[in-house]
């Protein structure tokens, strides 16, 4: 695509996901993501396909070219509204 369209990147990350080499996230089990891969290849007629997750793309030469600085939105902390803090349902804890 990059090739053929010019990409714009926008620095700045809204969502963070959860992805380590070891862990209980559902990505870290490539053999349980499989059939959804083979699937959707299926349908879109895309050939046998490497099962990876962000981890694993992460160190992708292609991958590793694009990377730059981005701007981080949320820490990934659970946001308290106004009103659960002046009612007190909800402590720092949760």
């Amino acid at each position: 695509m990059a090739e053929q369209y010019r990409v714009k990147r926008v620095p700045a990350a809204s969502a963070l996901y959860a992805f380590a080499d070891s862990g209980n996230n559902m990505s870290g089990n490539l053999e349980d993501m499989r059939p959804y891969l083979d699937k959707l290849s299926a349908k879109h007629g895309l050939g046998e396909l490497p099962t990876k997750n962000f981890f694993l793309l992460l160190e992708e030469p292609e991958v590793k070219a694009r990377r730059a600085e981005t701007e981080l939105l949320w820490n990934g902390e659970p946001i308290i509204s106004r009103w659960a803090k002046q009612v007190g349902g909800v402590s720092k804890e949760a």
